[in-house]
């Protein structure tokens, strides 16, 4: 998400931290809305510090809102998009770290600020409300933001079904991204499920191909594509022998079944290797594949080079995420 801030216009990334980053300038806010590697992106109407373990910390977060004139903030929006003369907003808030307090407690702290400072009146569902307040708390540093667009960005309009294991599409986009797809260029997704891979690869222009070996998951995924308005080919096949020729496709990016909520016929090393010689044959000289997968599975590459590999933090777990390219023939 940071190098995809980096490229916007008149954009200096500041602070990259957990789950977390912030950017200034100039950009119009609707290219901040376009961020497709983004799950949200907010406003900062406030931060400090001094957000300590104890419950009295709960005070002075209700404090510093009460001090918080959303009015400048407010005015932004609205160049963004149409909002009420008074607007209702909704709030959340996440922390990390150990703390004598609750999400539920940090939200009543906030509403109660907002009320001594006679601020928007807060609905109780998100959906009742145009506006959303976000808390971010790390340690003992607080950020407060409101969503710039009506619903978080990861919350695709085209993405009508889910299926167990499904990326968020912010997720799918940054995949795509780590493996530099660019418009035009032929990207396969082997392990297709609900089609998200698929779609954010239509979305910037390339020629999606995917497949998998659950009937029920195409179903899903030409559900989303047609939600999309997006064309790609689709195919029931086994991902350790694809019915495609060799060096066929530009980049390639894979949710790999982990397990748990996707089980796989087969020892996950003996899956991993078939599917990672079958991503070589199919894969052009110097084509790029990024594969994510469960952090305790053993996932070999085979005769792909490995370019980079990291943890990330995803729906509770530690996935890893492999960059990799089929290395160019010898001159």
């Amino acid at each position: 998400m940071a190098g995809e801030l980096h490229e916007l216009p008149a954009i200096r990334v500041g602070e990259i931290r957990h789950r977390l980053v912030s950017g200034e300038g100039d950009a119009p806010l609707a290219s901040l809305v376009g961020l497709r590697s983004a799950d949200d992106a907010f406003v900062e109407v406030a931060r400090f510090d001094g957000m300590e373990r104890a419950r009295s910390s709960l005070a002075l977060l209700e404090d510093r809102m009460a001090t918080v004139d959303l009015r400048p903030a407010l005015d932004l929006l609205r160049e963004l998009r149409p909002l009420p003369a008074r607007p209702s907003l909704s709030i959340s808030a996440s922390f990390v770290g150990r703390r004598n307090y609750a999400t539920a407690d940090l939200k009543g702290a906030l509403a109660q600020g907002l009320a001594r400072a006679k601020g928007p009146p807060v609905a109780l569902d998100e959906r009742d409300a145009p506006l959303h307040l976000r808390l971010v708390l790390e340690h003992g540093h607080a950020r407060i933001g409101l969503r710039l667009a009506r619903v978080a960005l990861h919350e695709r309009g085209w993405k009508r079904a889910h299926r167990p294991g499904s990326l968020r599409p912010s997720v799918a986009a940054a995949l795509w991204r780590l493996a530099g797809l660019t418009p035009g260029e032929r990207a396969l997704d082997a392990c297709c499920g609900a089609g998200t891979l698929l779609g954010e690869a239509a979305a910037v222009g390339a020629r999606a191909i995917g497949g998998d070996r659950d009937p029920t998951a195409l179903v899903v995924a030409a559900e989303n594509l047609r939600g999309l308005g997006a064309a790609a080919l689709l195919a029931r096949w086994d991902a350790c022998a694809l019915p495609l020729p060799p060096a066929c496709v530009d980049v390639a990016a894979s949710n790999l079944p982990w397990g748990r909520q996707v089980a796989s016929d087969s020892p996950p090393e003996r899956f991993h290797a078939a599917a990672a010689a079958e991503l070589a044959r199919v894969l052009v000289p110097g084509g790029r594949a990024v594969l994510l997968a469960d952090a305790d599975d053993p996932l070999a590459p085979g005769p792909l080079r490995v370019e980079a590999a990291r943890e990330i933090g995803l729906s509770g777990r530690r996935p890893k995420v492999l960059v990799l390219s089929r290395p160019r023939a010898a001159a």
